[in-house]
């Protein structure tokens, strides 16, 4: 709304502007090219204010719809956020892989071995947590794949 008064508003300025012009070459029978050059400053300043603050609103409405676009592909693969904003502060110390790979017997809460599927897909034994890691588990039959998730 206010884009739209803003643009009748220049056209009013132009309008009265051109009926000067006008005004000025009757009034004196022949072109005044000094006042025309007055009206035509007066225009251009007008004109490039205008495209100035119009792209401006551009490329904000640009940044708008690619933000917009990014959390939209997010939400659709259904992305685990969750890892970027979690620290780790603890001590990992008990979490220790020898040169062969080995864990050391360590286990998850389930039993399962760090490092592997576990039983209940699509769960996989990281770091003594059991995480959702469909990509490399799979899922349950009957159930199909959404990411790292099952459905």
């Amino acid at each position: 709304m206010a884009k739209e008064e803003e643009l009748k508003d220049v056209k009013r300025k132009l309008e009265n502007l051109q009926k000067q012009v006008d005004r000025i070459e009757s009034d004196s029978g022949k072109k005044d090219s000094s006042s025309k050059k007055v009206v035509k400053k007066e225009v251009k300043s007008v004109t490039s204010s205008d495209n100035r603050r119009h792209l401006r609103t551009l490329i904000i409405l640009i940044v708008i719809v690619l933000v917009i676009d990014v959390l939209s592909l997010l939400f659709y693969f259904g992305a685990d956020l969750s890892d970027l904003f979690t620290t780790n502060i603890g001590n990992d110390s008990d979490i220790i892989d020898d040169v062969n790979g080995n864990d050391n017997g360590l286990k998850c809460e389930d039993g399962t071995p760090f490092n592997s599927c576990s039983e209940d897909k699509p769960y996989y034994c990281y770091q003594g947590q059991l995480v959702k890691k469909a990509v490399d588990c799979g899922c349950p039959l009957g159930k199909s794949r959404d990411f790292q998730n099952c459905k």
